[in-house]
């Protein structure tokens, strides 16, 4: 029950930032995988599924800090 939920949250906040044109920022620390393995990996290819259907759609992206800085303007 409380996956589900949390996938719902997940997704309506990427459908929100990609619509937006926002950031929206995913961690996943190897510690998630840890239990019930296979079930986290099936979780998050559905995460990452909705994801490249919002990239086809509104042309997110998909990036690492150092671009996300760049991008904002945080040079260092």
């Amino acid at each position: 029950m409380f996956e589900k939920l949390r996938e719902r949250r997940i997704i309506k906040s990427i459908k929100k930032a990609a619509i937006n044109n926002e950031i929206f920022h995913l961690w996943w620390h190897p510690h998630n995988f840890g239990v019930n393995t296979q079930e986290n990996l099936d979780f998050l290819e559905g995460i990452l599924l909705y994801f490249s259907k919002m990239r086809d759609e509104y042309g997110m992206q998909s990036l690492n800090m150092k671009e996300v800085s760049a991008k904002i303007g945080n040079d260092e």
